[in-house]
């Protein structure tokens, strides 16, 4: 039998919170598990440091002893606090069940939030793999220009090909001519 306050008070507090938004002209929409969160995690046993299963055992007991003693006033008053005790635990067991949901919740926004981060991780390992191929092949590119420039650089040390070409055409006349002297003195 659940404490007839219970459910009531959540809501009031969930009332509350929009009232008092809506007075401070906030716009956002009330987290209705934030305030449900706050309200049954904040509650604590009313057994005054007794657990409640115990003390409902001996209130029990009690009762089932003064109904065999045929005591109807002491029946009846030990009969409203068990109903009392009755109704604290189904308040707790609600308690309960509303902490595991938004153990649940949160649970699920927690595993909601690692698979987020694990694609993430993945993509930016992904892209790291990338970078790293395309560094190799810019080294790779550079190297060969460095190359390509040290062999550029000699090829400018040595003269045209065409000033090259001209002197082979000169000293192949030379030796043609040498030629035809040494043939002419012999």
């Amino acid at each position: 039998m659940p404490l007839p306050g219970a459910r009531a008070a959540a809501q009031q507090a969930i009332k509350a919170a929009s009232s008092s938004q809506a007075a401070s002209g906030s716009t956002a929409e009330v987290d209705e598990d934030a305030v449900l969160r706050t309200r049954f995690l904040s509650l604590t046993s009313s057994s005054r440091g007794v657990p409640i299963m115990d003390r409902l055992a001996k209130r029990f007991f009690t009762f089932a002893t003064a109904v065999e003693r045929s005591d109807e006033d002491a029946a009846k008053e030990l009969y409203t606090q068990l109903v009392k005790d009755c109704a604290a635990v189904a308040f707790q067991l609600e308690q309960m069940e509303a902490k595991a949901e938004v153990l649940e919740k949160e649970s699920d926004a927690t595993g909601d939030v690692r698979s987020t981060l694990a694609r993430r991780a993945e993509a930016t390992q992904a892209e790291i793999e990338s970078l790293k191929s395309e560094l190799s092949r810019a080294r790779r590119k550079r190297r060969r220009l460095e190359e390509y420039e040290g062999v550029r650089r000699l090829i400018v040390k040595e003269p045209p090909r065409s000033h090259t070409s001209q002197e082979l055409s000169k000293l192949a006349e030379e030796v043609k001519t040498l030629q035809d002297e040494h043939e002419s003195l012999l």
